[in-house]
């Protein structure tokens, strides 16, 4: 899920994307927190509308999309896709802090029989199936539940390239693909559409920034429309709240094969275009602790899973005595779990990510290095 847009640009006009980032990891982690014991309050439907955790995954492939396409369209010096350094930049960003986390989660449930037995027959015999989970090939996801989006964003990452060159060389074949990839997603990953509506969206980049929505017929109906997209976003727990009924799921399930992960895909595509319209919002979200928490986001991520389940819900009768009632023991397991995840999100940063991400452009660079000394040795030879 994650590339920092800002390295290779202007950070004032695009740090802004991070720190939604940031926004959407937030609010997993609440609605999380609010799935781990209070789903069943009628209330959290309502509440989980804003911070609609289960549709933030719409909202991080839609951003992958557009954040991985966007210098192949918009850099100012013109960006070659290679393939390989593709491969390898999402390589490093993705997998060391997964692994570390991973390694994390699978000694603290298996703790209990910790020794060198079970670090030895982990490493020689796959005991519980940790490689299946740590590879995220096989959609295994018994350690952390929510490493089934890390294995969509690497499986989709591998499309993206495409993707870029398909626009890059026939806009309207790519504009045919897009209801395609809506209508088939029974045979192909609904999450396709994600992907393609972000790259859709760094192609069309500087056109969308620069459009005039005052200007538009658009601009009358500007409050509907809002609410309009915001209903869209949360339409998986609208439908919680008020269920649409046997008809409803008949037409858009058996006929049309519409899934809620169409539409709040969509959504999160349109939230996106009016911020990269507006430059107020791009002001407010480019804060210092929104960009801060943008850099983090991948950790918090990966390790609010764990703060969750197993320090705080292991012990929850203890929290419930402390803070005297189920709605005080919410907000206090938010608020904990929001600083501890913080505090660690920033550590694993620190230690992991950037270390990792540093690996990997040294890799490129050497094998760049590599292969510009061969073309000149080549070039020797044939003089």
């Amino acid at each position: 899920m994650k590339d920092n847009l800002t390295l290779d640009h202007n950070p004032a006009r695009l740090a802004y994307l991070d720190s939604l980032r940031g926004i959407a990891a937030y609010s997993v982690l609440v609605y999380h927190v609010i799935g781990a014991h209070w789903g069943y309050f009628t209330e959290a439907h309502l509440f989980s509308m804003v911070f609609n955790g289960s549709d933030a995954v719409s909202f991080f492939f839609v951003l992958s999309g557009l954040v991985l396409s966007y210098k192949y369209f918009n850099s100012s010096n013109e960006k070659s896709l290679d393939y390989k350094e593709f491969v390898i930049s999402r390589i490093f960003r993705i997998y060391p802090a997964f692994l570390v986390m991973i390694l994390i989660y699978y000694f603290y449930k298996y703790k209990a029989e910790f020794s060198f037995d079970l670090i030895w027959n982990t490493i020689f015999h796959n005991k519980y199936f940790l490689y299946e989970e740590a590879s995220l090939l096989r959609m295994k996801s018994d350690l952390f539940l929510p490493d089934w989006t890390l294995g969509v964003e690497i499986a989709m990452s591998v499309l993206v390239p495409v993707l870029i060159l398909v626009l890059k060389n026939d806009r309207k074949m790519f504009l045919m693909l897009i209801p395609v990839f809506f209508i088939l997603n029974k045979y192909l990953s609904i999450f396709i559409f994600h992907f393609a509506l972000g790259v859709l969206i760094a192609y069309y980049f500087p056109k969308i920034q620069s459009y005039d929505f005052k200007k538009s017929k658009w601009y009358t109906f500007r409050y509907p429309l809002y609410v309009g997209i915001f209903l869209m976003y949360g339409v998986r727990h609208l439908s919680r709240i008020h269920p649409f009924g046997q008809t409803y799921d008949y037409f858009s399930g058996s006929l049309i094969g519409l899934d809620f992960f169409h539409i709040t895909g969509l959504a999160s595509a349109l939230i996106i275009v009016l911020i990269i319209n507006n430059t107020k919002l791009q002001e407010m979200l480019s804060a210092a602790p929104l960009r801060f928490l943008g850099k983090i986001s991948y950790g918090v991520y990966l390790i609010h899973w764990f703060v969750i389940g197993n320090l705080l819900m292991e012990n929850f009768d203890m929290f419930l005595k402390f803070f005297g009632s189920e709605l005080r023991t919410l907000v206090g397991f938010i608020i904990i779990t929001s600083v501890v995840t913080f505090v660690l999100a920033t550590v694993l940063y620190k230690l992991v990510e950037e270390p990792a991400i540093n690996a990997g452009r040294r890799l490129i660079q050497s094998l760049r290095a590599k292969e510009t000394t061969t073309e000149t040795e080549l070039l020797a030879e044939t003089k």
